[in-house]
C-alpha cells in the first residue's frame, strides 16, 4: 500500500521533481562558483599572446592556459586579451595612451601579462625563405633591442600609474630560429642573450616580475616549435610558457 502511494505521489508530481532536477544540476553548481573569488585578468602583448599557431591561424595562448591554471585553484577568472599580431612595443604603450577600454581593464586588474619586443627587433631582419637564412645588422638589431627594452620599462610605469597593486609579469623570449643553420646559432643566441638580459633589467628596475622561457623551448624545440619556417608556438608550446608563469604567479595567489 505504501508502495503504491509513492508512486502515485511521484506520478502527480514528477514536474516538481523534473524543476529539482534541473536545480541540482544547473543552479547549484552555478551559484558555487558564483561565491568563489574572481581574479581579474589582464593580457598585453604581440602575436603570442594572441594564439597564432606555427600554421599561421589563431587559437589557444599561454594566456588561456593561465586563465586555466588560476581557475584550477578555486578561483573565478575575468580575462581580457589585448595581444594582437604584429603588435610592438610602440603598440602597446599606445594603448595604454589612448585606449579608453585597456586603461580601464588594467586598472582593475589583480594580474596582469606581458610578452612584448620580439616584433620591434624581427623588422630590422630580412628572411630568405629559399636559402632558409636571416640576415641583419647588429648595429641596427642593438639599436631596435635598446628602444624596445627603454619602451617596456615605459610600458610598465604606465600600468603602475594605472594600478599600482596588480602583479605584473613580462615574459623573456626564446629562440625563435632553432632551425637556422649551426654556423648562425652563436649570433642568434648572443642576440637572443642581450635582448632577454635588456628586458629583465628593464622589469626588474620598474618592480615587476621578469618570466623566462629560453630554456623550456629549447628543451623540446621540435615539438613547439614544429614549423621551420614560423617562429610561433604550437599549443604544447603555448602550455610551456604558461608553465613557466605559473612556477611565479601560483606564489601571489592567496589560498582559497
Amino acid at each position: 500500500m505504501k508502495g503504491e502511494l509513492f508512486v502515485k505521489f511521484f506520478k502527480t508530481n514528477h514536474l516538481m521533481w523534473t524543476v529539482i532536477f534541473i536545480m541540482t544540476i544547473f543552479v547549484l553548481p552555478s551559484a558555487v562558483f558564483a561565491d568563489a573569488p574572481v581574479v581579474n585578468y589582464a593580457a598585453l602583448g604581440d602575436s603570442l599572446a594572441d594564439g597564432m599557431t606555427p600554421e599561421r591561424g589563431f587559437g589557444e595562448s599561454y594566456v588561456d592556459f593561465i586563465a586555466d591554471r588560476i581557475e584550477e585553484e578555486g578561483y573565478q577568472v575575468n580575462l581580457n586579451n589585448y595581444g594582437l599580431y604584429g603588435y610592438t612595443t610602440s603598440d602597446v604603450l599606445k594603448q595604454l595612451i589612448f585606449s579608453d577600454s585597456v586603461k580601464k581593464e588594467v586598472a582593475s586588474a589583480d594580474v596582469i601579462t606581458i610578452d612584448i619586443g620580439a616584433n620591434d627587433i624581427i623588422r630590422t631582419m630580412t628572411f630568405d625563405e629559399n636559402s632558409g637564412t636571416v640576415t641583419f645588422d647588429p648595429i641596427e638589431v642593438q639599436q631596435a633591442a635598446e628602444v624596445a627594452c627603454n619602451n617596456v620599462g615605459l610600458i610598465i610605469g604606465a600600468i603602475k600609474n594605472l594600478n599600482s597593486n596588480a602583479n605584473v609579469y613580462l615574459m623573456g623570449y626564446y629562440n625563435p630560429f632553432p632551425y637556422l643553420p649551426e654556423e648562425m646559432q652563436a649570433g642568434i643566441e648572443e642576440l637572443m642573450l642581450g635582448f632577454n638580459n635588456g628586458l629583465h633589467g628593464a622589469t626588474v628596475q620598474m618592480g615587476a616580475i621578469f618570466v623566462p622561457t629560453a630554456d623550456a623551448i629549447e628543451e623540446k624545440y621540435t615539438k613547439f616549435l614544429p614549423n621551420p619556417q614560423n617562429i610561433h608556438l604550437s599549443l604544447d608550446g603555448y602550455k610551456a610558457v604558461a608553465k613557466e608563469f605559473w612556477k611565479v604567479m601560483r606564489l601571489e595567489l592567496p589560498t582559497v
